[in-house]
């Protein structure tokens, strides 16, 4: 049984779609990466699996975890998965942390909440700390947040999450703002981490470079939407998505020093700018008019990728449109 099972999911926010239909899987100790520029909704999916959308924010679908159905799931009986089976590495430590609490205290929080921390609390975070690279004694739980560097403090974070040893740890850009070098320690803590316990990890992530070291799938999102997903090697490998060449197209390597950045034009549809059509056709190079008409459908090919995309399979616009027997954007 898959640990988490995400089908049909839409959400709204003042009526206007922000997200899906979006449909995926992840079986426990997977790893599976989500790409796409800012506001194809990457975020989005992961404040619902966890239950922290804002509240003028609408779901339907189904979000399946472990066997409970967390869609309609009332804040409390979300609140006891949260941590405890299911965690969360946000983006940003500096606004994340609470900066009149100690990093001691705010490990151990959940802990206390779960009713996990034992007899000995603080022993339990010292071994924390330790296992994240902040060992106590460089490093006491009295500190507080503001004392610490950047990539310090995404350790903290890491230990938060990691405290209880849950099944699903959700990474949001967890290296944003850090130095090269203290990203590559962050990203091999968080994978081994997450390896060593048998955790499922879903991370979000801007750079395909991390997707290829981390993850065993990806799903490239735009417009709210998976437009192609599958087994990391191959669709970063052969791409089958505009979309999804664009970006890879658009990464500076070394063959290309000295000249212009390839760019894909234009910008991700706003929310309330969305049509029934395929959402990238205004910025891609191969639009036909059967992708101004209508949306496509999913399509699976020989390599394991699903795609979304009239063209997918070379059938010169009919690709992928109203087929029903594929995965139907489903990654697992």
């Amino acid at each position: 049984m898959a640990l988490l099972d995400i089908a049909g999911l839409t959400v709204s926010i003042d009526g206007a779609a922000v997200l899906g239909p979006l449909s995926f899987s992840m079986e426990p100790g997977t790893s599976l990466g989500l790409v796409g520029e800012s506001g194809c909704g990457k975020s989005m999916t992961a404040l619902s699996i966890m239950g922290l959308l804002p509240e003028r924010a609408r779901l339907a679908g189904s979000i399946r975890f472990d066997g409970t159905e967390l869609a309609g799931l009332d804040d409390r009986a979300h609140a006891r998965l949260r941590g405890r089976r299911m965690a969360m590495i946000f983006q940003e430590p500096m606004t994340a942390l609470n900066p009149v609490r100690t990093i001691g205290d705010q490990i151990a929080e959940g802990l206390l909440l779960h009713g996990l921390g034992g007899g000995d609390v603080s022993g339990r975070v010292a071994d924390i700390m330790a296992r994240v690279g902040l060992p106590p004694a460089r490093f006491p739980q009295a500190l507080y947040p503001h004392q610490l560097s950047g990539g310090q403090r995404q350790r903290v974070m890491i230990a938060i999450a990691l405290a209880m040893q849950p099944a699903l740890l959700i990474a949001d850009e967890p290296t944003t703002a850090l130095d090269v070098t203290v990203q590559l320690d962050i990203l091999g803590l968080i994978r081994d981490i997450a390896r060593e316990n048998a955790m499922a990890l879903l991370l979000i992530t801007h750079d395909l470079g991390v997707v290829a070291a981390m993850c065993e799938r990806t799903m490239v999102m735009y417009a709210g939407r998976s437009v192609e997903s599958g087994p990391t090697r191959a669709v970063l490998g052969s791409p089958a998505h505009p979309y999804t060449r664009g970006l890879l197209d658009a990464l500076p390597t070394g063959d290309r020093i000295g000249r212009p950045l390839r760019v894909i034009p234009g910008s991700v549809p706003r929310a309330g700018d969305r049509v029934d059509a395929c959402a990238f056709a205004p910025r891609c190079a191969i639009v036909g008019p059967v992708c101004r008409e209508r949306t496509p459908g999913f399509t699976d090919l020989a390599s394991g990728q699903t795609v979304a995309c009239h063209f997918a399979d070379g059938a010169g616009g009919t690709g992928g449109v109203g087929r029903t027997g594929g995965m139907n954007g489903r990654t697992g």
